[in-house]
């Protein structure tokens, strides 16, 4: 069988690249568009010569390459924030692989779902965002009136304008239902 190195740098540079954007988008990472091709064209690079020299398959030369790709794409500050970049490559790597090693054999086919998959990606992501926004905005309120401690949830509105009179400071606003087991009126 003959395989052409430059067939096989190209592709997997595109998927690389893919991968890199899927997993910035849904973690949520910034990153530079410069360190995604870099990245992907390190992992192309690292990929190539392990064909040639016949390790592709070898655990150790896909772990270094996920790795590389990780630091040169995204270059986390933390450990932590590392290995979970790399656990959610690892998860975009094989959906994609499992797609394109299955009895898909014709572009057009391979580029719909991709479409298809960066679109799902996307609202998922977006939907995400929202959520995470509006946790992140979240907060708790311990207040005393006639010597009981109240304690609420509260939203931060940050389009608020409301203030006080005289000092300008910003007023929270509380419904009646909300306090209706806590004080009586």
């Amino acid at each position: 069988m003959v395989i052409y190195a430059d067939e096989v740098f190209i592709k997997n540079f595109v998927m690389t690249y893919l991968i890199l954007l899927i997993v910035g988008e849904i973690l949520n990472l910034k990153y530079k568009k410069r360190n995604l091709i870099f990245g992907s064209f390190i992992a192309s690079l690292i990929t190539l010569i392990a064909i040639i020299y016949e390790i592709d398959n070898n655990i150790f030369t896909r772990a270094v390459t996920i790795s590389l790709m990780c630091l040169i794409s995204f270059k986390p500050k933390e450990s932590k924030t590392f290995i979970i970049i790399c656990t959610f490559m690892l998860l975009i790597t094989f959906l994609i692989g499992g797609v394109m090693r299955s009895n898909i054999n014709n572009t057009f086919e391979i580029i719909v779902c991709g479409i298809i998959s960066m679109v799902a990606i996307k609202k998922y992501n977006d939907y995400y965002k929202m959520k995470k926004w509006k946790t992140r905005n979240q907060y708790k309120l311990s207040f005393c009136i006639e010597n009981n401690l109240i304690e609420l949830n509260a939203f931060l509105d940050t389009g608020n304008f409301l203030t006080s009179n005289l000092k300008e400071d910003s007023v929270i606003v509380i419904s009646k239902e909300a306090l209706k087991d806590k004080i009586p009126f």
